[in-house]
């Protein structure tokens, strides 16, 4: 890999300015300052350093955010700010796991272990996703009962969602799919209708109670784990 290309993934900067620290000696490789910015280096084995500090290469990169409403999930839109908008150049190249609308706000994954993520959004390997649901109309007992069974969208059929009803107008929905505007057609066919959508489960990950709307981290390695455990399944 070349090594601007390197430092570029790390986070480190831009490919602008991370070839700007190479040019000012600022870069070590294997303990050599490195001059060139497309000297080839395996990114595997190569103990690269910016200002004296190691850098521990990290092939894949796992992000949790808590999305707020008003952006989308897609890497540029020319109408609407988009959550890459909130992550540093360095993450561009990477994806969401599936999406959450516009006006939808709470947990995404964000990766560019496109293998995972794909296993993630597969209705085989039944993760589930948590989702709170505020109605414009109390929900009754038939309603959860209609949610808790296979229903027919017309361009798909749903498989059962579990229900936890915390008040008449507020629910937790727990889907194993992902389909276009999934929940609130759900609560459409059964005659309900959602004002406010909030995804605060994914598989194993529990949105953080500390983590504001708009802002993200990486995920731990046992994180990383569980997920992938969920997912081989």
């Amino acid at each position: 890999m070349r090594l601007d290309r390197y430092l570029a993934n790390q986070g480190i900067g831009t490919r602008k300015e991370v070839k700007k620290l190479i040019r000012q000696g600022q870069i070590m490789v294997n303990g050599v300052i490195q001059w060139k910015e497309d000297c080839k280096i395996d990114e595997e084995t190569a103990v690269v350093s910016c200002n004296g500090e190691i850098l521990h290469y990290q092939r894949y990169i796992y992000i949790l955010m808590n999305k707020e409403p008003g952006f989308v999930c897609a890497n540029q839109d020319s109408l609407h700010p988009t959550v890459f908008d909130c992550l540093p150049p360095a993450y561009q190249r990477c994806s969401t796991v599936g999406r959450l609308d516009k006006d939808t706000s709470g947990l995404l994954l964000i990766t560019n272990d496109g293998v995972l993520a794909h296993r993630l959004l597969s209705p085989v390997h039944h993760v589930e996703k948590g989702y709170e649901a505020v109605l414009r109309i109390p929900i009754d007992q038939k309603q959860t009962e209609l949610l808790q069974k296979e229903m027919d969208l017309g361009d798909f059929i749903t498989m059962p969602a579990k229900v936890k009803v915390l008040d008449e107008n507020r629910i937790h929905l727990y889907i194993c799919e992902g389909k276009f505007h999934q929940v609130k057609r759900m609560l459409q066919a059964v005659g309900n209708e959602v004002i406010r959508l909030n995804r605060f489960s994914f598989g194993p990950l529990q949105l953080d109670d500390d983590l504001p709307q708009g802002e993200w981290r990486l995920l731990t390695n046992d994180e990383i784990a569980l997920l992938k455990e969920v997912a081989n399944r």
